[in-house]
């Protein structure tokens, strides 16, 4: 005698239940690990933004005038930065008599930021040239 079979086994049902399972535990690391680069790729980017606003305002900066300092980019970022002499002081070059009205040196200029908000802690250092006038204001040369 025998019987038609309409539907599935319980065991069949088991053993899709635990394929279906395994593929979906797959699925849910790769969720979890895609989660974890776009919270890292978002700290990058607001690391690099942050960079970029201090470079702006380094760009201006002398620092034979002034080797120290900090300031405030927004509610919650401050920059700090320390200039640390590695050239002599040298006399610029003028033209055409050659003797420059300034003097000038290279400095390691590093630069520290810090945002409360976001909890980023950053720093680099740049090479900028330091120079003090000569000559004074008043003068016309």
């Amino acid at each position: 005698m025998t019987r038609s079979r309409a539907g599935f086994s319980m065991v069949e049902a088991v053993v899709a239940l635990a394929i279906a399972s395994v593929g979906l535990t797959a699925i849910l690391a790769l969720q979890q690990q895609l989660a974890a680069n776009q919270i890292k790729h978002q700290r990058t980017l607001d690391r690099l933004s942050l960079r970029q606003s201090a470079l702006s305002l380094v760009t201006a900066l002398n620092p034979e005038a002034q080797p120290n300092g900090e300031t405030s980019l927004s509610n919650t970022v401050v920059m700090s930065w320390t200039s640390v002499p590695f050239t002599p002081v040298r006399r610029s070059i003028g033209m055409p008599t050659g003797d420059g009205q300034f003097n000038v040196r290279l400095y390691h200029v590093t630069v520290t930021l810090k945002d409360r908000r976001r909890n980023i802690d950053d720093q680099f250092t740049v090479d900028r040239l330091g120079w003090q006038s000569l000559v004074s204001e008043e003068s016309d040369f």
